[in-house]
């Protein structure tokens, strides 16, 4: 299973992924005892790898030590695979949720049909990803 965790400015959102469907969902506040009261709900129990999004780079710290022996990947600009996917100006200035949202829609089109994602955060984007699997903004 995988242990995905969204970090947004308000609130954290995390769940199990078994490959089909979500197994498990939480949500705490966007501070360090809402990962801890996350890590403490055993909500890694039985992942075998683990991705975090965040726009709050001060909770990374929090997200590692919470969760002890996982490894999680943190995804954002500097990610070398990126490169092959993201044909935008400035990877580096892009979030870790934008990036995310890219990579769900890459995933769930099998890169076979242009998609859109919106995400109504703490402020509104859209993002795109083409047939030829670029994006923007």
């Amino acid at each position: 299973m995988l242990l995905a965790i969204d970090v947004g400015n308000t609130r954290i959102k995390a769940g199990l992924w078994d490959g089909r469907t979500w197994t498990r969902l939480e949500s705490a506040p966007s501070r360090p005892e809402g990962v801890r009261a996350l890590a403490d709900r055993e909500l890694a129990q039985g992942a075998v790898a683990a991705i975090c999004a965040t726009v709050v780079p001060m909770l990374r710290r929090e997200v590692t030590e919470c969760f002890p022996g996982m490894e999680i990947s943190f995804p954002d600009g500097n990610s070398p695979w990126l490169e092959e996917y993201v044909d935008y100006e400035s990877r580096t200035t892009l979030g870790a949720d934008r990036l995310a949202n890219g990579m769900a829609l890459l995933n769930l089109t099998l890169g076979r049909q242009a998609a859109v994602s919106v995400d109504l955060g703490t402020a509104t984007k859209f993002d795109v990803v083409t047939f030829s699997e670029e994006g923007g903004a």
